[in-house]
């Protein structure tokens, strides 16, 4: 994401990182609050035996100015390292093999992440993306 948000010069990502996160909580100045939030929700296969690998790249940017969602963006991706989702992945969020089988690597997910931003964030606008754990 670093070298996506670099090109709208996100300030929280410009801003040196802090001694700690006490300092962070009390006021860090990130050079003003961001106009557009990127809020990222991924899926990944997972398994005991399975390393956690993206399978679904959702995205939807909110005008934090207008309180309103400016558009919204998902792709599925291919998992590389293990390309059979397990059933836990499968159960727990509902995607199917045939979701994945064809969809790109996530080098090409990313890239159209990098120019469905470039169509919804106007050039010189501030985003900071945002994901929930």
């Amino acid at each position: 994401w670093r070298a996506v948000a670099d090109r709208w010069r996100a300030p929280a990502l410009d801003a040196p990182p802090p001694r700690d996160a006490r300092a962070e909580l009390r006021g860090l100045d990130f050079g003003g609050k961001p106009r557009y939030l990127a809020v990222i929700d991924f899926e990944c296969n997972c398994g005991r035996k399975v390393a956690f690998e993206i399978v679904e790249f959702p995205v939807v940017v909110a005008d934090l100015d207008k309180l309103e969602i400016v558009g919204e963006f998902q792709t599925f991706v291919r998992p590389e390292e293990h390309p059979a989702l397990t059933g836990l992945c499968r159960r727990l969020t509902g995607i199917r093999q045939s979701d994945v089988d064809e969809a790109p690597l996530l080098v090409d997910a990313l890239a159209a992440v990098d120019a469905f931003l470039k169509r919804t964030v106007p050039a010189g606008g501030t985003f900071a993306p945002a994901a929930g754990g």
